[in-house]
């Protein structure tokens, strides 16, 4: 049975945290952590050999270099803010009906832009629907300390 530690620790601003392990205790999960935040996109898998003995492979992404960046250690403002952010980007010509707000404050990576920087950001979404116009689940990464949007996506599948 796979018994990782709680706690796996490098770097102590840079730690892995236990968040599942499976039923039959042969996979263990884990989610990256840096200056105590989530780092989004970042988790790994332990999986054992099938007698459940030996470690047999790791999956998944883990983020390295974030030590030698610069990344701001507490946000600039408050989680209600960014809501408010992400609900006055919405096209005024609608009346938006805003359903399962959703909010979360993380180091956000997006190894798939050049020169992106990792930065401490809140990633919200929520479900808009209107009467006149399509229903939408923006996904949109707000920077916690400039408020600039600085990636988004939509996220309902058509």
């Amino acid at each position: 049975i796979l018994t990782p530690q709680p706690n796996l620790k490098g770097n102590v601003a840079n730690t892995l945290v236990l968040t599942k392990i499976s039923a039959d205790g042969k996979h263990a999960r884990y989610s990256q952590r840096f200056q105590g935040y989530e780092v989004f996109g970042s988790e790994v898998v332990a999986h054992l050999d099938k007698q459940g003995i030996n470690l047999d492979r790791v999956t998944g992404n883990f983020i390295t270099g974030l030590e030698e960046i610069t990344i701001a250690k507490k946000p600039a403002f408050e989680l209600d803010r960014s809501i408010q952010v992400a609900k006055q980007i919405m096209d005024g010509k609608h009346d938006w009906e805003f359903q399962n707000t959703e909010a979360d404050l993380v180091i956000y990576h997006n190894p798939d832009r050049e020169g992106f920087q990792p930065a401490l950001a809140y990633i919200v979404n929520f479900l808009a629907m209107s009467e006149t116009a399509d229903p939408t689940r923006p996904f949109l990464v707000i920077d916690a300390v400039t408020e600039e949007v600085i990636d988004s996506w939509e996220g309902l599948n058509t």
